[in-house]
């Protein structure tokens, strides 16, 4: 007889790791606690995930489905008349969405992928930053030779700022809006 999926149990898997990912740490985690903190049995886990490395593939979809969500929405303006501020709200809406969102995702978004399959966590986000700025250009408000690698050196800029000023302490909204958006002046300027 085959089990199927139930999305209900795969969301309790997901929660019951990232808790538990966040308490032990990634080297220190089973894939035993995380069944017991879930309430489900061993064999329930590999119906959904195959190893510890693709629960933590998930868990960073996840997180990245989630940014992107906030990130589209300050993109809703597809073609905005004031470029510049355009190009700060939606600076301010991924700060805002990475100090948000972020915490509960630390335990996998500061460790190395140990999963050739897990570097694409962020294409989404990445190509919607780079058709942002792709649109920029074709607008003139914008001179990038390659919108792609601005948008992939953008991404992990501030993914690399906000994580650095989350483990610090130091996540300073403000400060980091600021400098993300003085860099963006003088690099997207025409």
């Amino acid at each position: 007889m085959s089990r199927r999926k139930d999305p209900v149990r795969r969301t309790a898997l997901l929660d019951a790791g990232q808790r538990v990912l966040s308490a032990r740490g990634m080297a220190d985690t089973t894939i035993d606690e995380v069944t017991a903190a879930a309430g489900v049995a061993k064999g329930t886990f590999y119906l959904y995930f195959h190893s510890k490395d693709e629960l933590i593939a998930a868990l960073r979809q996840e997180f990245a489905a989630r940014l992107t969500a906030t990130v589209r929405t300050a993109m809703a303006d597809e073609r905005p008349a004031d470029w510049p501020a355009a190009t700060r709200r939606l600076v301010q809406a991924a700060i805002d969405g990475y100090l948000v969102v972020a915490p509960h995702y630390e335990a996998v978004l500061g460790q190395p992928a140990n999963d050739p399959d897990d570097g694409g966590w962020a294409g989404e986000i990445v190509g919607m930053l780079a058709s942002f700025l792709a649109q920029g250009v074709k607008a003139g408000a914008f001179t990038v030779d390659d919108p792609e690698a601005l948008a992939t050196l953008l991404f992990y800029g501030v993914h690399g700022m906000c994580h650095h000023a989350l483990i610090t302490g130091a996540a300073n909204r403000e400060r980091l809006i600021r400098t993300v958006n003085q860099l963006l002046t003088g690099i997207l300027a025409p």
